[in-house]
């Protein structure tokens, strides 16, 4: 692919003509200075090039499920002279869902490294507890330094993520965090102050500093997560304007000198203060919502969780927890969470032991060993609970009486672990003895499992479920109903994955998907917001905006869903409950979008529905057309 990047760069007119490239789920979506001075043609005959499209200001190139890797060498090739994906992305859109997009950009790279830095201080305070290691010897210390180091330098690490996410060189934004974190400064916060601000106020303010006769109130920034975000997004403005303004001869140096001596003092001055207040200000009011009646806010909490985690929500709370523990020392909602996943195992052990069915058990065995080890529950809730309905209320409901005894033995997590039973040192006191808080996390643990094992067994789960559920089919009685027709061939029933308004795919509005260049199948006018999967299978690529989904049946049938025609842009509007090589079954919830928006701003509304691998079989045919369908309603047959 590497090379055929270099070609595709070379083709297109060279680096000089390209002002920027991103892409969606299938193409290479360039704005060119000079399409003309582009080599069409040329592109065209490109082994592993589909098809090239000039549509919306755009130059497309089509690829096809590959083209994340294309776009990735080309984007190597071309360094930091080239927007990304997120650049030239529309402001419109759901606050919250930005509010989202941006935690997960920030904190997605760094929260497997923190799970794991958890499970080591975990399992080491339990060891420390049990008197199997002493706080004094080299092996504490050495192991304590590897649990704890990614914890304390935070900053750091976020300055790096959030300089990436505000297109800002990250070795900068490192810079800025390792600076919140200076030993020297750091130090300097317990010492004596020079003198107070603001003296018996709300404001009050002891200046521990002065940064040229600027007085300078030093807080404690190792752990903290919003000073250094906040910090790294003023410096990319910084940087962007000195970029502008500064005379090209210098401005390869001297912007970066300029952007972090202008950053840092202001950080400390300003940013850093401001932000602290904000940071102490969610964790009052959090942890008074739990201290007021923390047994009604855990059970609340805990018996909605899982509904949270099905919309992808629970990044939006992330900040916070890490924010609680940064600020207050402790958190409530990391226990919450882990109650909440043991309740959805105890589900899962019920249905692995009752049914009969032998994929759906062994759909359950692999959907429960996340949970154990690491208490990650999409598998489970996306491939069986939810599918199942009656399993999904009942792990609720056992989550919810879990909730109620946390709240009763207030149980707190005093630093971020793994939600699993490796992180159960987290909920030790600080003196690292056995709390109540800890004896009441493994008693709410053992009450959810049980119960939600029980709940399951007897009122949430039994066989004939299956009759109702498009889970759990023989993998001999596939989904897309195989028949066999007059001339020995065999056919291959389709539904539609939305409901709306079935159209042949020359309705389309794009020459790709209406000259059926990537394939024969059909489109959809929506008018629901919700996709769902048109078969069992697994699912093959999902694009970075959420806009287009690949499946593979489980019999060899390659779907494109596209949503909306050159949307990709939008990527706030969608969604997706899925990701790549996730197991699904017909019916199973693919992606949500804003219909209205898609509307808005779509070139078409429409959903084109592609068979990408149509060359592997006889035909394939329209058997409803022009007509109002339901989601899950055959309306296209495959020949094999």
């Amino acid at each position: 692919m590497e090379n055929l990047g270099k070609k595709i760069i070379d083709l297109v007119g060279g680096e000089d003509n390209i002002n920027s490239v991103q892409h969606c789920a299938t193409r290479l979506r360039f704005r060119l200075k000079d399409s003309a001075s582009a080599d069409t043609e040329g592109l065209k005959k490109l082994k592993d090039v589909i098809t090239v499209v000039e549509s919306g200001g755009q130059y497309q190139v089509v690829i096809g499920t590959n083209v994340a890797d294309v776009h990735s060498d080309i984007t190597k090739e071309l360094g930091n002279k080239t927007p990304s994906d997120d650049d030239n992305k529309s402001s419109s859109g759901n606050i919250f869902g930005q509010f989202l997009d941006l935690v997960t950009q920030i904190f997605n790279p760094v929260l497997g490294v923190l799970s794991a830095s958890g499970i080591i201080r975990g399992i080491l305070a339990l060891l420390v507890a049990i008197n199997v290691v002493n706080q004094e010897s080299g092996t504490y210390i050495i192991l304590n330094a590897a649990g704890n180091a990614m914890f304390y330098f935070l900053p750091i690490f976020l300055g790096s993520t959030a300089a990436k996410r505000f297109k800002l060189d990250p070795m900068i934004g490192m810079t800025i965090g390792a600076a919140l974190v200076f030993p020297a400064l750091v130090n300097m916060v317990s010492g004596d102050s020079i003198y107070t601000l603001f003296s018996g106020t709300v404001f009050e303010s002891a200046i521990q500093t002065e940064f040229l006769k600027i007085p300078v109130n030093l807080r404690n920034y190792t752990s903290s997560v919003i000073p250094v975000i906040i910090a790294v997004y003023f410096a990319s403005k910084l940087n962007n304007f000195f970029q502008a303004k500064l005379p090209s001869a210098i401005r390869k140096i001297f912007s970066r000198v300029l952007v972090i001596a202008i950053t840092v003092p202001v950080t400390f001055i300003l940013i850093g203060p401001i932000t602290t207040w904000a940071s102490n200000l969610i964790g009052l009011l959090v942890n008074t919502l739990f201290e007021m009646s923390g047994t009604l806010t855990s059970a609340v909490l805990a018996g909605t969780w899982q509904i949270i985690v099905m919309f992808g929500l629970h990044w939006g709370i992330l900040p916070i927890t890490i924010n609680n523990i940064a600020v207050q020392g402790y958190d409530y909602i990391y226990p919450v969470s882990s109650i909440a996943a043991y309740a959805t195992a105890g589900a899962i052990l019920a249905i692995y032991v009752k049914t009969k069915n032998k994929d759906l058990k062994e759909l359950s065995f692999s959907s429960i060993i996340p949970i154990l080890f690491s208490a990650i529950t999409e598998p489970a809730i996306y491939g069986v609970t939810i599918p199942l309905k009656k399993p999904f209320i009942t792990a609720n409901i056992a989550a919810a009486v879990g909730g109620l005894i946390l709240g009763i033995f207030d149980t707190r997590a005093y630093f971020m672990a793994s939600g699993s039973f490796f992180g159960a040192g987290a909920y030790l006191e600080p003196d690292g003895t056995f709390g109540r808080g800890f004896w009441g996390l493994i008693i709410a643990w053992i009450v959810v499992i049980v119960l939600g094992f029980i709940l399951t067994y007897f009122f949430g789960f039994d066989d004939s479920i299956l009759e109702k559920s498009e889970l759990a089919v023989s993998k001999n009685d596939e989904r897309e109903e195989v028949i066999t027709v007059g001339d020995g061939s065999k056919k291959t029933n389709l539904v539609s994955p939305i409901k709306g308004q079935v159209v042949p795919l020359s309705n389309v509005d794009d020459q790709v998907f209406s000259q059926e260049i990537m394939g024969k199948g059909f489109a959809i006018i929506p008018s629901d917001n919700q996709l769902l999967a048109p078969f069992d299978g697994v699912v093959s690529f999902v694009s970075n905006s959420g806009h287009a989904v690949g499946l593979t049946s489980n019999d060899g049938v390659e779907v494109l869903i596209h949503i909306g025609i050159d949307i990709s842009n939008l990527d706030d509007i969608f969604s997706p409950q899925v990701q790549k090589d996730m197991v699904v079954k017909k019916g199973d919830l693919l992606v949500t979008f804003d219909l209205g928006q898609m509307k808005a701003n779509s070139k078409q509304n429409i959903i084109p529905v592609v068979i990408t691998n149509s060359d592997n079989y006889l035909d394939g045919l329209l058997t409803k057309n022009n007509q109002e369908i339901t989601a899950m309603e055959e309306v296209y047959t495959i020949l094999n």
